[in-house]
């Protein structure tokens, strides 16, 4: 009897040694699983984090107001035609302008004042009208000015004076900084403010410019 109930003793120590494994067993599984469903949320999170993160660097300048204002500087290369002649200046280029929203924030009417120097002077006053596309990411723009510009033949210097069109593409790379692209045709006639008998015409320039456009002002 005292043998049976030993055996009985024993078998029951092994049986409740082998459930107490099993669960431990299981609660290391189930800890396990838990430790990579977390490492898995915190990669995810992370990962969306750094998207995150790049996507706001990179956004388009905000509009908080329907008003707006640019700065821009970089290269204007000029060519004109003169007496059968033809030459090729270059100069640095600068341009503020301030204007309006339209439209559902879409359309920009404004004003513009540029002038260039460098192997040549010029001033312009303009009147500019564009449009904001892709939210902003890209905008085209036309302008039609007056202005001032050198001009030297041999050791004399002339100012010229009449209207131009610029055409310009602006990229925003990252909250209103980027690069603008625009190409401008002086307007036929384009005379000198003295007498003379110089006869200009085919005035052009490209411009490549560095701009920051603000919709906060």
């Amino acid at each position: 009897m005292r043998f049976v109930l030993l055996l009985v003793l024993i078998l029951n120590f092994i049986y409740a040694d082998d459930i107490n494994t099993q669960e431990e067993n299981q609660l290391i599984a189930l800890n396990d699983n838990q430790n990579k469903d977390l490492e898995s949320q915190n990669t995810q999170q992370s990962n969306t984090n750094k998207q995150s993160n790049i996507s706001d660097f990179f956004h388009t300048a905000k509009i908080s107001t329907n008003t707006y204002g640019a700065f821009m500087v970089g290269y204007e290369m000029l060519h004109r035609s003169y007496n059968d002649t033809r030459d090729t200046k270059q100069g640095i280029y600068f341009e503020l302008d301030r204007g309006f929203l339209f439209i559902d924030n879409i359309i920009l009417f404004g004003f513009s004042l540029d002038g260039s120097a460098g192997g040549f002077y010029s001033i312009n006053i303009n009147t500019k009208i564009g449009a904001r596309i892709f939210d902003g990411r890209i905008i085209p723009s036309i302008s039609v000015g007056y202005g001032l510009l050198n001009h030297q033949v041999g050791n004399k210097q002339y100012n010229l004076h009449g209207a131009n069109t610029t055409i310009s593409m602006f990229l925003d790379i990252t909250s209103g900084f980027g690069l603008e692209a625009a190409y401008r045709v002086g307007l036929y006639p384009f005379k000198t403010t003295q007498r003379s008998n110089i006869k200009v015409s085919n005035i052009g320039a490209f411009m490549v410019n560095f701009k920051f456009i603000d919709f906060s002002i």
